[in-house]
C-alpha cells in the first residue's frame, strides 16, 4: 500500500499492535525500525511510531538526576521510561515526549530530541486545553503556550529570571541566584528546557525571553 500511494505520513497506532516482537526484543526492534527506514528512503514516507511508558513510569527513577515529571527530567531519561525495549527509542531518528504537566492539570507538555544521526536538538513545547470545538469529533483542542517566566512556577525563580543580563555565564547566574551549584544548575537547565534561556557556548547562555515586569511580581 505505502508503495502504490507513496503517502507523505504514516500513523502506526499503536507499535504494540503492528508488531508486538518489537517491544521485548532489541534485535526485533531494530530490525524491524531498518526496514520501515529502508521504505521511508525508497517511498518518502515518513513514519509515526505511536507506543506508550510502563505503566509504573511515574515512579520510576533511571538516573539520580532523572524525575518522575517530563518537565523537570532530562527528555531522554524520560523516554528510557517506554515499554519494553530501548531500542525503540535508541534507533528512532525523532523521539517525541507527550505528558500532563501535572495530574490535575488540563495542560500537555510536549517535549523532543532527535537522534545523534541528526543532530543534537531538544524543545519544549507546552500546549494547553484550548476550549471546546463541537464542530469537530475531538470535541476540544490545544494551543501552543508561549515560553514566559510564570512557566518556572516558583516565584523566587521567577524574581531571579528578572535580574539576568541578556548573555551571562554559569558563574554569574550561580551568584545571581545564591544558592549550591547543584540547585543553580537545575535552575538553569529548567530555564533552557523551557524555552527561557539557551546555551551559547561553554559555561555562556543567552537569556531568549525577555524578564516580565518586577511591578507584576509582587
Amino acid at each position: 500500500m505505502i508503495r502504490n500511494f507513496a503517502p507523505d505520513l504514516v500513523i502506526i497506532d499503536s507499535l504494540r499492535s503492528f508488531n508486538s516482537k518489537m517491544e521485548n526484543d532489541s534485535g526485533a526492534a531494530v530490525e524491524q525500525i531498518r526496514r520501515l527506514r529502508e521504505i521511508s528512503a525508497q517511498c518518502g514516507t515518513c513514519f509515526l511510531l505511536i507506543h506508550h511508558t510502563r505503566k509504573n513510569h511515574t515512579a520510576r527513577r533511571v538516573t539520580a538526576r532523572a524525575s518522575s515529571s517530563l518537565e523537570d527530567s532530562d527528555v531522554m531519561d524520560w523516554l528510557l521510561g517506554t515499554a519494553g525495549s530501548r531500542a525503540i527509542i535508541n534507533q528512532t531518528d525523532v523521539r517525541l515526549a507527550f505528558s500532563k504537566r501535572g495530574h490535575n492539570s488540563a495542560e500537555l507538555l510536549l517535549r523532543g530530541t532527535l537522534s545523534h544521526r541528526r543532530r543534537g536538538w531538544t524543545v519544549p513545547l507546552c500546549r494547553k486545553r484550548a476550549g471546546s470545538y463541537p464542530e469537530s469529533n475531538c470535541g476540544f483542542g490545544y494551543a501552543r503556550v508561549i515560553s514566559e517566566a510564570a512557566l518556572l512556577g516558583n516565584p523566587e525563580q521567577e524574581e531571579c529570571f528578572t535580574r539576568l543580563p541578556e548573555d551571562f555565564t554559569t558563574k554569574e547566574a550561580r551568584l545571581l541566584y545564591g544558592k549550591s551549584k547543584e540547585s543553580s544548575n537545575v535552575w538553569l537547565h529548567k530555564m533552557m528546557r523551557l524555552g527561557l534561556v539557551e546555551r551559547t557556548g561553554h559555561g555562556q547562555y543567552h537569556r531568549v525571553v525577555s524578564p516580565p515586569n518586577p511591578a507584576a511580581l509582587q
